[in-house]
């Protein structure tokens, strides 16, 4: 048989010779598989299905001590190494969010803009409204006193008084 002459059986196509390379690892000891050698803790956090991303911290496991290491956002914990990796998530029981630069805590996953205002302005709160603020930008809440606002760390909010005006 002729060497340069290819065998159409023989040939393997692009897709079977460069499969994808998956990568086990563990997320609070359950078994996670993945297709990229290398991940983030916004990677690590989807895939176990944990929600709100924001309201979770990962930890990996460094050595068989099981010392924990915080993966921070924007890190990337490599699975290439022989092995299987190991991730611990923890759920943040509160959070602090500024209003007016003014810091509140909270153990709610979700307040309305309503809800955030009584904490600072108590019955008269009902004479403001919420804007967000995120870095350049603003979102507004005006006439939206119950809309959920899922409540991550650091988030920043300003108010507007609507109430009547006094002139003296």
């Amino acid at each position: 048989m002729n060497p340069n002459i290819h065998n159409q059986d023989n040939v393997q196509t692009d897709k079977e010779s460069k499969e994808a390379k998956k990568y086990q690892l563990k997320i609070d000891n359950d078994v996670y598989t993945s297709e990229k050698a290398q991940v983030t803790r916004i990677d690590i956090l989807e895939m176990s299905g944990k929600t709100p991303v924001c309201r979770y911290e990962v930890y990996q496991e460094i050595n068989p001590h099981k010392e924990l290491k915080l993966l921070g956002d924007g890190q990337i914990a490599d699975l290439s190494q022989p092995g299987i990796e190991k991730f611990v998530t923890k759920l943040l029981q509160q959070v602090t969010f500024f209003l007016s630069d003014e810091p509140f805590t909270t153990t709610e996953l979700e307040l309305t803009p309503g809800k955030i205002l009584t904490k600072k302005f108590g019955e008269q709160a009902n004479q403001y409204y919420l804007k967000q603020i995120v870095g350049q930008t603003q979102i507004s809440y005006e006439g939206k006193p119950d809309e959920p606002i899922t409540m991550c760390p650091d988030l920043k909010f300003i108010y507007i008084f609507t109430g009547p005006m006094t002139v003296s």
